[in-house]
């Protein structure tokens, strides 16, 4: 049998810190390629990085487009936003204000 030491504190912290934002980050990507692949199946190509997919989501939820149908354009609002939260998330989880 075989033992493992017990990580202090910061260790623990640090760990944890690191696995929040993989999380996010996974969440991100995931969310931006299933808009992506939407948009692509109606013809509509945005650029790729998680900035420039969140503002063409965001731009195309406001104006819509005259080939999105009014639910896609609800989704694509819906995503816009939960990109949002997963950024605001990201930012509090990189610049936590708990020294």
């Amino acid at each position: 049998m075989s033992f493992v030491a017990i990580k202090l504190e910061e260790q623990l912290d640090l760990q944890t810190l690191h696995r929040a934002r993989a999380r996010l980050t996974s969440n991100r990507a995931r969310l931006i390629s299933q808009g992506r692949g939407i948009l692509m199946e109606l013809g509509v190509w945005i650029g790729t990085g998680h900035r420039v997919c969140q503002k063409e989501l965001a731009r195309l939820a406001a104006e819509g487009a005259a080939d999105l149908s009014p639910r896609i354009s609800l989704r694509l609002a819906d995503m816009a936003s939960e990109l949002d939260v997963i950024n605001d998330r990201d930012c509090l989880v990189n610049h936590p204000s708990i020294p």
